[in-house]
């Protein structure tokens, strides 16, 4: 059966669906938030009319539900990136475009989760007012402080495996003028094994993270560079003068931190993985050669990196890392726009 779809004021729990669905990050800039600091974003502007949302949806053949208000117009912004997308923030270009793809692609499970909540009577209205309680309000946090070590001992009833809980690490770091977000969803388990590398090596895990990190990114890069250029080449009108490379987004996930036990020592290994989003202006002259179009050029970098932190014996430990390996290259993608 088609999920169909009804826009409300009443917020709170499309609100957290969309968080949820996005791990907990702004859409635009990638950073993790706080759900209270999260906003409901139209990717479209709802200012724009009716026209300007039919021709959008004709010339990029996006579905026949697209609206507005239609969850395939809908994600999760902080509130600076609100602040600077303002009404006007959009363009037909593939970052936004991208978006719009992100946005469909959560559709059925948003409208499907908020149609079950609203099914669902009122206890989960009650634990969704707990989920998006405002910590930061005394009485909020008193009243969590006092009521949840319940809620954990029923939870255990129901299943005891629902105890072992994720924590959300974030960094930033600068990389030759960009800012890189780096990010953990670090289990019980993974925990330990961060420990280790406190206690045992006296050193971090963003330490460890950030070990090479500067050259890494600068071949990710480079590479990315080489191939934009190589496809650039092959276009028709191509006037081989494209405008600087600008870094729309780059990340690192931590996705498994492990402690491995040997004869010969112990170890800690750290599997990541780095992503980059480039774009650049690309001037085309026309067919007939006496007119230029300012186009979007987009390189996508996707990459799998591990680091080891080795401890032979009692000496100090030494940071080792792999060269990175490719998961997946997307090459130079163009949208044209006057």
């Amino acid at each position: 059966m088609k999920a169909t779809w009804t826009y409300t004021n009443d917020n709170a729990v499309l609100r957290l669906e969309l968080y949820e669905l996005y791990k907990t990050r702004c859409y635009r800039c990638y950073t993790p938030q706080k759900y209270t600091d999260i906003e409901i974003d139209h990717i479209v502007p709802q200012s724009f009319d009716d026209d300007y949302f039919d021709e959008i949806r004709t010339k990029f053949s996006l579905s026949s539900h697209f609206n507005r208000h239609d969850p395939s117009n809908l994600a999760p912004i902080c509130d600076p990136c609100n602040k600077r997308k303002n009404n006007k923030g959009f363009r037909p270009i593939p970052f936004e475009m991208d978006r719009l793809v992100e946005a469909e692609s959560f559709r059925t499970k948003v409208i499907e989760g908020v149609q079950k909540f609203h099914k669902s009577g009122h206890l989960a209205k009650g634990l969704v007012e707990v989920t998006i309680s405002d910590l930061r309000d005394p009485k909020d946090a008193e009243a969590v402080m006092k009521h949840a070590p319940a809620l954990i001992q029923r939870l255990a009833l129901l299943d005891k495996s629902l105890l072992e809980y994720e924590i959300t690490d974030h960094h930033i770091i600068e990389i030759g003028g960009d800012t890189m977000h780096l990010r953990a969803h670090l289990s019980q388990k993974q925990k330990i094994a961060v420990g280790v590398l406190e206690v045992l090596f006296g050193t971090s895990l963003w330490t460890v993270s950030e070990h090479d990190l500067v050259r890494t990114v600068g071949e990710i890069q480079k590479r990315l560079d080489d191939e934009a250029i190589t496809e650039l080449e092959k276009h028709p009108y191509f006037t081989g003068d494209p405008g600087p490379r600008h870094t729309a987004h780059l990340g690192l996930e931590v996705e498994d931190v492990r402690l491995l036990r040997t004869v010969t020592g112990v170890s800690v290994v750290i599997d990541a993985s780095i992503e980059i989003q480039q774009t650049r202006s690309v001037p085309l002259v026309n067919e007939d050669g006496d007119g230029f179009f300012s186009n979007q050029g987009d390189a996508y970098g996707f990459v799998a990196v591990q680091k080891t932190v080795s401890r032979p014996s009692f000496d100090n430990g030494e940071i080792r890392t792999t060269e990175y390996e490719t998961v997946e290259w997307k090459e130079l993608n163009f949208d044209q726009y006057a």
